[in-house]
Parts: structure tokens; C-alpha cells; sequence
């Protein structure tokens, strides 16, 4: 549940405890209703209105409520209101009491305890959400690359959508049930660059985990057959000099960054 659905969420719960607190004041005038189940949905209102701020955290909470309705409760006993010379104002009366009793101390426990058994309810549920989070398999993505070359140049591409634009990377991308990894190597970059290439050897198979998948990435040596390389999905490319500080030339995505090293290792350079 979303912080904004929670808050609604208690945002109703208190104006309709309010208004319950409203009729029991005005039309209830029994010996149980209106004295004990009244101040306990006092602190309930208390609770409900703070949550609607604060609708995540405070585990403690019940146990402020409790502390401040204690504090109102004592304050009637030095008649607070006397001492304030509010005690013609009928809202403030109401509001803040103008009678100790030790009874609507217990009412408030025995409010606050409800609170305190909701709260650790809500609590079991998260820390279910939590293990069910911890114990789901990650998600894993097989896909091939292609480190095109030219020289000691090779191409590199920016991704201009995702949750990781902007990072750099070698184009490919997924492979479809039953495809080989070179000819989907070679449909990818079709439809990337709108290029032709000839796949040769594989580089390196890299494996690495991201916060949301892992990845493993199947990365392959490849040349130019036809076509200019033109970016019908990335932001930007490069022609990158593989001795010239390559690790550093962009920021790349971190499975590309072990083929990086990977390369300056066949090539006998030094990162």
C-alpha cells in the first residue's frame, strides 16, 4: 500500500471516529457507551490523525498517545482549564476535560493496548512482505553484446530509456526462445543500428547482479558487413581507443565495465 492510500486511509478512519466521538457527546448519556468506550476511541481518534502525517514508521506510537492523553488527564486535576480562564469556552471544556478520574486513565490503556496490538499486526505483515521480498528468486536475463571493432576502436552506444539512461554499454540485447546467441546477436544489432555484422569470437560470458535481476551476458567480437551504424534506439555513440584509458572514457554499465577489463587483459593494457 502506498503512503498516499495509507494516509487517505486513516485520514477516513479518524473523521469517522470523530464523528462517532461527536454523537456519543451529544446523544448518548448511558453508563457505558458514553464514559468508558467514549475515551477509548479518544486515543484511537489521536492515533488516526497523527497516522494520516505519518502513516509509516513510529512503532512507539500507541505509547505516545497514551503518554499525551495521560498528560491532558493530569491536567484536569489542576483544572487547566481554571488556570488558563478557558473555562467558559465550551470547544476547550470539551477538549480538554474538566475532571481527573482514574477510570479515563484505564480507558486510555485499554485504547492504546488495542493501538499497540494493531501496530504489531501491521508490523508481522511487513516483516512477511519483507521475507517474501528476500526469499523471491531474482529475476535473470540472458542476453548477448557485441564489441564491434575497427582498429584498436571499439563502438559503444548510451541507453536513452530505462532506469539506466544515460550509462553505457555494447549494443545487443535479448535472445528470443530457440534463437542461437549469433544470430541473435546479429538480428539485435539489425535492429539497433540498422547495421550488418559478422559475429566471430565469444570474448567472455559475464554474469553480474543488478538491485532488481542478474544478468548474464554472452559478449561476442564483431565487425561491420554493411550499413553506417545508425542509433535508432540509443542517445549517442562513440568510437572508444581501447589504449586510452578505456575503463574511464565513459560510465559505464557494470556488466560492461568486466568486459572492459576483460579486453584491456587480451590486449595487454593496463587499466
Amino acid at each position: 500500500m502506498k503512503k498516499q492510500t495509507k494516509r487517505l486511509w486513516y485520514l477516513c478512519a479518524a473523521v469517522l471516529i470523530i464523528a462517532a466521538e461527536v454523537i456519543i457527546a451529544k446523544y448518548v448519556h448511558d453508563d457505558f457507551v458514553r464514559p468508558y468506550l467514549g475515551d477509548v476511541l479518544v486515543v484511537i481518534a489521536v492515533y488516526t490523525v497523527v497516522r494520516t502525517v505519518h502513516p509509516e514508521g513510529w512503532p512507539l506510537l500507541p505509547a505516545g498517545v497514551f503518554a499525551f492523553a495521560v498528560t491532558v488527564e493530569v491536567l484536569q486535576y489542576f483544572r487547566i482549564t481554571e488556570v488558563l480562564g478557558v473555562s467558559d469556552n465550551r470547544f476547550l471544556r470539551i477538549l480538554i476535560g474538566g475532571t481527573f478520574d482514574w477510570k479515563d486513565i484505564l480507558c486510555y490503556a485499554a485504547g492504546c493496548m488495542l493501538l499497540a496490538v494493531w501496530e504489531m499486526i501491521r508490523a508481522k505483515k511487513m516483516g512477511l512482505r519483507n521475507i517474501e521480498k528476500e526469499t523471491q528468486p531474482m529475476k535473470h536475463i540472458e542476453v548477448v553484446a557485441a564489441v564491434i571493432r575497427h582498429g584498436d576502436r571499439i563502438f559503444a552506444t548510451q541507453r536513452g530509456y530505462g532506469d539506466f539512461k544515460d550509462r553505457w554499454e555494447f549494443p545487443g540485447g535479448k535472445m528470443e526462445p530457440g534463437e542461437s546467441k549469433e544470430a541473435a546477436l546479429v538480428r539485435e544489432i539489425r535492429e539497433e543500428l540498422d547495421t550488418d555484422i559478422t559475429v566471430e569470437g565469444l570474448i567472455k560470458t559475464v554474469d553480474t547482479d543488478y538491485p532488481a535481476f542478474h544478468i548474464t551476458m554472452h559478449v561476442f567480437w564483431c565487425s561491420v558487413v554493411s550499413g553506417e551504424l545508425k542509433l535508432l534506439e540509443h542517445e549517442a555513440a562513440r568510437w572508444l581507443d581501447i589504449n586510452e584509458n578505456l575503463p574511464k572514457a565513459v560510465d559505464w554499465l557494470p556488466a560492461d565495465l568486466e568486459v572492459v577489463e576483460e579486453l584491456l587483459k587480451q590486449a595487454g593494457v593496463q587499466a
